[in-house]
Parts: C-alpha cells; structure tokens; sequence
C-alpha cells in the first residue's frame, strides 16, 4: 500500500510542476494548444489528487480497522484474565475459610 501511495504522490507531484511551469512561465497564454493542454493536465492532476484522496481514505480505514480488531482482542484477553483471577480468589477465599 505505501509503494503504491509514493508512486502515486511522486506522479501528482510532477504533473502539479509541469503545470505550475506552464503557468509561471507565461506557456499557457501563448496559443490556444497551450491552454488546451494545461486545462487537460490540470484535469489530470484533479483525478490523480482524487484517487490518492481516496487512497488516504482506504489506508486511514484500514488502518482504523486493525485498531479495532486489536482493541477487541485485547478487551477479550483482559477478561479472560479477571475470569482467571476471579476463580483464583474465590479458590483463595475457600482455603482460607
């Protein structure tokens, strides 16, 4: 998942620099083919910047899901644990009464 989230950022970082150049450098006023192509890659650029939103999305669920699951089964062990420890008591309570 992060190979395919640093291919993606490095990709939307050249096409975010090709069309600030572009536009720094005065290109996309020079002919109608310019301003065509700069609104195609800022187009482009739109997509890619949405799919790695929705990437960062899948991750941070993914994510939030591992964290639940190891939250529910530390909570299961921990009571299982006081399950123990009560019986150990109560053991206790028996003998020494």
């Amino acid at each position: 998942m992060e190979k395919i989230f640093l291919t993606e950022m490095k990709q939307v970082m050249e096409d975010f620099g090709e069309v600030f150049s572009m536009i720094h450098q005065g290109q996309v006023f020079e002919n109608e083919s310019n301003v065509k192509e700069c609104i195609n890659k800022c187009k482009k650029l739109q997509l890619e910047l949405m799919d790695s939103i929705r990437l960062i999305e899948q991750t941070f669920m993914e994510l939030q899901l591992k964290r639940d699951q190891a939250l529910l089964a530390t909570e299961s062990d921990s009571e299982a644990k006081l399950r123990q420890l009560d019986a150990l008591l109560l053991e206790i309570n028996k003998k020494t009464t």
